[in-house]
């Protein structure tokens, strides 16, 4: 079996900045965007972002690439894969992400909301105006008003085909 040098891509999460260690015998390259606050972007804006980053890495990459995504990274990585029409992405890893939507407050939440709040946030969240500008409302499921987030969330029913599973189809 040939031997074949397939190159890591890490992306981040919520207000985190770019950050990586090489290990010495793999190349690992951080995907530099949406850093600290520029993280609470939309979704979609940021998966598009990536994605025009991990495009031009494939076709780079010939052998292919791994994404390690952590915590809200992983959703981006999974948009883009969602909507690459062809990749060259052997592994997926998503560290600590909320794949199925967040209802409670995290760690790295808990300065900005507080733990009261989980019961409200659907009011701030499940509507165009807020779907549009901050991440978190893009993956918030509070389980008390799914009504509300399949009708309002634009980015994670749709990764999860939500609401076509529930319509019955």
């Amino acid at each position: 079996m040939q031997s074949m040098n397939i190159h890591f891509w890490a992306f981040h999460g919520l207000f985190m900045g770019n950050y990586g260690r090489e290990h010495p015998s793999t190349k690992v390259t951080v995907i530099d965007l949406f850093n600290n606050m520029e993280s609470i972007k939309p979704l979609w804006k940021q998966v598009h972002g990536v994605g025009k980053v991990i495009q031009r890495i494939m076709k780079k990459s010939p052998h292919g690439v791994h994404l390690l995504c952590f915590s809200q990274g992983g959703l981006i990585c999974r948009g883009v894969l969602s909507v690459l029409p062809n990749h060259n992405v052997h592994a997926f890893i998503a560290l600590a992400s909320p794949l199925a939507g967040q209802y409670g407050v995290s760690q790295v939440m808990k300065s900005y909301y507080p733990s009261s709040a989980t019961d409200s946030v659907y009011f701030l969240c499940y509507n165009k105006f807020m779907q549009k500008r901050i991440s978190l409302c893009n993956f918030w499921n509070d389980p008390h008003q799914q009504v509300k987030y399949l009708k309002h969330n634009n980015f994670l029913p749709l990764l999860n085909v939500a609401s076509f599973l529930l319509c019955g189809y």
